[in-house]
């Protein structure tokens, strides 16, 4: 069997294809189309944006009866399909995915994006004289060497909404605070584990403290899908927590003990329970003045001194052992929490 080739073919190509008969969407190798109106929607909005989509791949197939190729889509259907329904006015753009664009169909975009559509190239792998075995041992190899998604790379294949953008937004937006003070590697990052993190701290200021398990996750992506009300309003929120943050430690985070993820994530709660308010937290609010930052900043130095010491200062044990186990259950943030309230509100007063 011959190595396949690679090329990169158009939106219009495919479109030519299918006109003159020369593709075959509908394969044995394909599951039949059953992407929901959103996943298509959210193709083209990467299309417009001109992001890259994962490969194509193509059998090539000589059809000795009109003397032309016949393409046959082995891996890829539904990203032909949908690109090729939005070409035909079948469905427009959501409003989750593109508020400029919204309720466009293909007709209703301005000729320069028509033509970026059109002109948008996919990486296609191209097979030749193979045979339907061929194909599936290629298929079940590359699935040999592939890792078994974990709970938020899951997430990002089932959902294409609102929240989903809304995580992704902001976990890219503090990629170098994240990596530069060791919460999370880049090989976390490959993983989606900070994107995970953000949307724990997202449900955290719209319901409180709790466990955010797989299955909480998953309702509130769900959810807020298609509409999220409040998204403007957290994403200023959560830039103005980070920021205060990024004031309080001025680069010296990674050789603390907040740099732990259990621990940023009760400092993130702690600032914004008394900037903001959370549902089941009652906390007094604090400006957050650059004064008191100042004294806060000193507080937490201390404190971090305390409890990396051989023996913790027995006032301090509870979140000692709250950050070591079980940091995720309701009860040991909620104990992290109050301590880093308490601490912060003292410092106020100093």
């Amino acid at each position: 069997m011959a190595q396949p080739g690679t090329s990169l073919y158009t939106v219009s190509d495919f479109l030519q294809w299918a006109g003159a008969n020369q593709l075959q969407i509908a394969t044995k190798f394909q599951r039949r189309s059953v992407w929901v109106e959103k996943a298509k929607s959210y193709l083209v909005d990467t299309i417009v944006r001109e992001k890259p989509v994962p490969p194509i791949f193509l059998r090539l197939k000589a059809d000795t009866t009109t003397r032309s190729t016949i393409r046959e889509v082995v891996d890829g259907q539904q990203r032909i399909r949908s690109v090729i329904a939005y070409v035909s006015n079948e469905f427009p753009i959501l409003k989750a995915h593109n508020e400029e664009l919204a309720g466009m169909y293909y007709d209703d975009l301005p000729d320069e994006l028509k033509q970026r559509v059109l002109q948008y190239a996919f990486f296609v792998f191209t097979l030749s004289n193979v045979t339907d075995e061929d194909v599936l041992d290629i298929f079940a190899r590359f699935n040999t060497y592939s890792v078994a998604l974990n709970a938020q790379e899951l997430r990002n294949a089932n959902f294409t909404g609102l929240f989903k953008r809304t995580a992704y937004l902001l976990a890219h937006r503090y990629y170098k605070f994240w990596t530069q003070n060791g919460v999370f590697t880049d090989r976390d990052v490959a993983r989606m584990r900070e994107v995970e993190f953000v949307s724990e701290l997202l449900v955290m200021t719209m319901a409180g403290i709790q466990s955010t398990n797989k299955r909480e996750l998953d309702q509130f992506y769900e959810a807020y899908d298609d509409d999220f009300p409040l998204r403007a309003r957290l994403i200023s929120r959560f830039d103005a927590v980070m920021d205060v943050i990024g004031e309080m430690f001025a680069g010296r985070m990674a050789n603390s003990i907040f740099r732990r993820r259990p621990i940023v994530f009760s400092l993130f709660t702690a600032i914004y329970s008394l900037k903001y308010g959370i549902p089941g937290v009652d906390a007094e609010r604090l400006k957050f003045t650059a004064q008191q930052v100042g004294a806060i900043r000193e507080r937490l130095k201390r404190f971090d001194q305390q409890m990396q010491r051989d023996e913790v200062p027995e006032k301090y044990f509870n979140f000692f052992e709250a950050m070591n186990r079980a940091t995720g259950t309701p009860v040991n943030r909620e104990i992290r929490n109050e301590t880093l309230i308490d601490l912060m509100l003292s410092a106020r007063t100093a």
